[in-house]
């Protein structure tokens, strides 16, 4: 009876991809033959609003058309509260800070400048940013503090905009990765449900990543890092699942990643996009660092919360 179970979930996962990479890799090979840059303005409309379904198109083609099942989503969607949002918004800015300390350490401090370095000198903020029109103030006493300034306060509204923005092209894939996927996954362990999920959430997107999408200058190595970057992605992403049980509050983290990098870029200097994207090398280490920090957090209270029962127990 158990082997049954476990063939039947396996079909499950098996015809939900089957379905999910067809439709989005279709789009893919379509956006080649028609020799359309993935990084264009038609190229992203394309990807957002046809690649990105797939998830939702094999979720509900599986669900309902092929199994019979009805698809819950309102509660899991609509699951919203204030105190939720702002975990939600901490954790990516938290993820911020820690991917511009691993640049700092490698670009600015260990001198691998190739790499990419940090730089919020205002000449250089001028010339990246295009604000010509405040050079008149280079020569002012305060003059240096308007970078941090700018940087602080544009990386918390643009994170707050453009998560709710991007929440909706973001949540045609979390239907699919921390819906569908989530719940099947849900008995084969934490570690596992992460790094299953990652892998086949990294190889979804290498048809575009091979055309150049987050990766232009490398796009074969990016197709490869892609994977790393969303097997740590899933560990942060499947987290705020599980403590928000909301699927528009992962789409809305999803999609402040998807705002915020070209922000971010504004302020690093030789940028190489292998390493200084959130979804690069630097992005994967800093998200690795996070979902540890994560891990250590949790199972600390859970020891913490044994121990007072225990004690109250004794």
């Amino acid at each position: 009876m158990n082997n049954t179970k476990n063939y039947s979930k396996n079909y499950r996962i098996l015809f939900w991809c089957l379905l999910t990479f067809g439709f989005s890799w279709i789009i893919a090979i379509l956006l080649y033959c028609f020799s359309i840059d993935v990084n264009s303005k038609l190229g992203t409309f394309i990807i957002a609003f046809l690649f990105m379904v797939g998830p939702t198109f094999g979720t509900i083609i599986l669900k309902k058309y092929i199994l019979n099942e009805s698809i819950n989503l309102k509660n899991q969607f609509f699951n919203f509260s204030f105190k939720k949002y702002i975990l939600t918004l901490g954790l990516f800015l938290a993820l911020i800070l820690i991917f511009l300390f691993y640049i700092l350490i490698f670009g600015n401090l260990l001198g691998f400048k190739e790499l990419g370095r940090l730089n919020f000198s205002l000449d250089f903020i001028i010339r990246s940013m295009d604000l010509s029109h405040i050079k008149n103030i280079q020569g002012d006493k305060f003059a240096y503090l308007l970078p941090y300034i700018i940087f602080s306060s544009a990386l918390f509204f643009i994170s707050i905009f453009s998560g709710f923005i991007n929440s909706l092209f973001a949540s045609f894939e979390e239907i699919g990765w921390r819906g569908f996927l989530y719940d099947e996954f849900s008995n084969i362990g934490y570690f596992k449900k992460n790094l299953f999920t990652g892998v086949l959430w990294g190889i979804w997107h290498i048809p575009i990543v091979l055309q150049g999408l987050n990766f232009s200058q490398s796009p074969i190595l990016g197709s490869i890092i892609i994977i790393f970057a969303c097997i740590s992605l899933s560990f942060v992403l499947n987290f705020i699942k599980q403590k928000t049980n909301s699927i528009f509050l992962v789409s809305v983290f999803h999609g402040m990643i998807n705002g915020v990098g070209g922000f971010i870029i504004s302020f690093i200097e030789n940028p190489n996009d292998l390493f200084c994207g959130l979804v690069g090398i630097y992005g994967i280490l800093a998200t690795a660092t996070l979902a540890l920090f994560i891990h250590l957090f949790t199972s600390s209270i859970k020891k913490l919360k044994t121990f007072n029962t225990n004690s109250i127990s004794y």
